[in-house]
């Protein structure tokens, strides 16, 4: 086994020679060939002199790793991906195997933001050719394209070192009524603290489009920090008396976050007046329900878990 230095510079690329890879799906000899291990990829490369096939496994895409019991043929190394590819491994040297997996769960579940890859790569441009990519979309000029800020929506700074929302931009539009600690009780309301802001504004009419996340799983407490940010935008849109709120989730994701359906929610009259809440009605993903129906067809052992959400999403 080689080691090279790797970016970031807490970790290595492996190297290491005479690998096997095993072919499940059918009775042909394993391919020999050599491991990379890189900031972004596992990467196979067989040794036949003709045509050196390669096997290219993104780390974002591995869903779990096994590192099996040593045998006399060497180390397994069994890698499920979120595509249902499956990778299964012989190292040689139980040691080359046990880096190999150290490494790999470090680089497919990056514990903190800086671990990700992208904050330590160092294209070779210059400083403006770098910052070209940043420049290709500009949110403040696209919300002017849209009439905003104006009479009604103002650009907030409330989230400046993304210190209310790490998902959000650090500058924010919202209705100019609310208030910094609205919109801070708000976040505290709702799942990753997104609470709610202009996504959409039409100049002609006065209408606008907000966008948040769901209330905490299992919620069932009022707010009126919440209450009082919902109201604020009621008064930003003039040409309506009440609003729609639109629950987008699928059916099975709000049954199980225990979501109450609106006909069972009391009605009082300090609450937003006249909201109507809607439902799209949309079944769970097809995606999700065909990995459910491939499960039942194939061994459970040959598929991934289904994949629980990461900790940076």
């Amino acid at each position: 086994m080689r080691i090279y230095a790797l970016v970031p510079a807490t970790l290595q690329l492996i190297l290491v020679e005479n690998v096997r890879l095993l072919d499940r799906l059918s009775s042909r000899k394993a391919a020999v060939g050599t491991l990379y291990l890189t900031a972004t990829h596992v990467i196979f490369v067989e040794n036949g002199s003709e045509t050196r096939k390669e096997t290219w496994v993104l780390h974002s895409q591995i869903s779990s790793i096994e590192k099996q019991a040593t045998t006399a043929t060497g180390s397994p190394l069994l890698i499920r991906c979120k595509n249902f590819q499956v990778m299964q491994l012989v190292i040689p040297q139980e040691r080359d195997c046990h880096n190999v997996y150290i490494s790999l769960i470090r680089l497919a579940r990056p514990v903190k933001y800086e671990e990700l890859y992208c904050f330590s790569f160092n294209p070779k441009l210059n400083k403006e050719e770098r910052e070209k990519g940043w420049k290709l979309v500009d949110l403040n000029e696209e919300y002017n394209r849209m009439g905003i800020p104006n009479s009604y929506w103002q650009i907030s700074d409330v989230n400046r070192d993304y210190g209310v929302c790490d998902s959000y931009p650090t500058e924010v539009y919202v209705p100019k009524s609310a208030t910094a600690h609205i919109i801070v009780g708000s976040s505290k309301f709702r799942s990753r603290r997104r609470f709610p802001a202009l996504s959409y504004y039409c100049k002609d009419n006065n209408a606008s489009i907000c966008r948040s996340s769901q209330p905490l799983s299992g919620f069932s407490a009022r707010c009126l920090e919440d209450e009082q940010m919902l109201q604020a935008i009621r008064k930003a849109n003039p040409g309506s008396d009440f609003i729609y709120v639109v629950d987008t989730r699928p059916k099975v994701s709000k049954a199980s976050s225990g979501a109450i359906p609106d006909t069972e929610l009391p009605r009082d009259p300090r609450a937003v007046p006249r909201n109507d809440a809607a439902e799209l009605g949309r079944a769970e993903h097809p995606r999700r329900r065909a990995a459910w129906r491939l499960r039942e067809v194939e061994p459970a052992a040959d598929l991934p878990a289904p994949e629980q959400p990461h900790p940076l999403l």
